[in-house]
């Protein structure tokens, strides 16, 4: 079991630190980071963290725009320590509206857009602290 409070400090400390910038790259289907696309990752950022069910969840809060890609096919939103190098600290699947993983073919030149909302962490089985 994990406390909500835990629960929102990982979270926070991980994914909304000013001093921990998290950076949004592009995965295709051999789990290999796309690149060559405009400019390097995109800063990502998190509203704060909200309760459903039993889980604490945090979805990103604006748009990234990854414009003039190349012809791919991505299949996830890898989140980087770093603008270029560092480390890949989680792998989020593209999924469909009933949760199921798909992928999205880019042609080349094409801007591909992640609306504010659609890349969530969660953390599961959180309870309530005990008084």
């Amino acid at each position: 079991m994990i406390t909500i409070k835990l629960a929102n400090m990982l979270l926070n400390y991980a994914f909304r630190n000013e001093e921990a910038l998290v950076y949004a790259g592009l995965i295709d289907e051999g789990d290999v980071e796309i690149t060559g696309y405009d400019g390097d990752r995109k800063p990502i950022t998190f509203d704060e963290a909200e309760s459903v069910g039993n889980k604490r969840i945090i979805v990103t809060d604006a748009a990234v725009a990854f414009e003039d890609m190349p012809a791919c096919e991505v299949t996830a939103i890898g989140l980087y320590t770093n603008e270029d190098g560092g480390d890949l600290l989680l792998v989020i699947p593209l999924v469909d509206g009933s949760g199921n993983i798909e992928s999205v073919e880019v042609l080349e030149g094409q801007t591909l857009r992640v609306n504010a909302g659609s890349c969530k962490i969660d953390i599961d089985d959180v309870e309530e602290e005990e008084e």
